[in-house]
């Protein structure tokens, strides 16, 4: 089974089991080569974020947008780095 339908459009059904570790091994994998993690801890330096505070989504969305990824992919670092990032919904 290919991954686009007919009319060339990437199946995201939340069901299909395999497209979703597909997609969350690629935003590990864009965490990694757009953040790495030196680049990522001296920004994350320059803002004053310390790992015992809760990391909301406005300061999500400043480090996504400063490494000009997605805020799933900047979730992911964060929380690789030990960071306490809570549920939420970008929905």
């Amino acid at each position: 089974k290919g991954k686009l339908d007919k009319k060339g459009k990437l199946n995201r059904d939340p069901k299909d089991l395999l497209n979703k570790m597909d997609e969350e091994k690629a935003d590990k994998l864009a965490a990694e080569i757009l953040m790495p993690a030196p680049l990522l801890k001296k920004y994350i330096n320059s803002i004053n974020l310390q790992k015992n505070e809760e990391v909301t989504r406005d300061i999500i969305e400043k480090i996504a947008f400063y490494f000009k990824v997605s805020r799933t992919v900047t979730v992911i670092k964060l929380r690789e780095l030990k960071f306490f990032v809570p549920f939420i919904s970008f929905a």
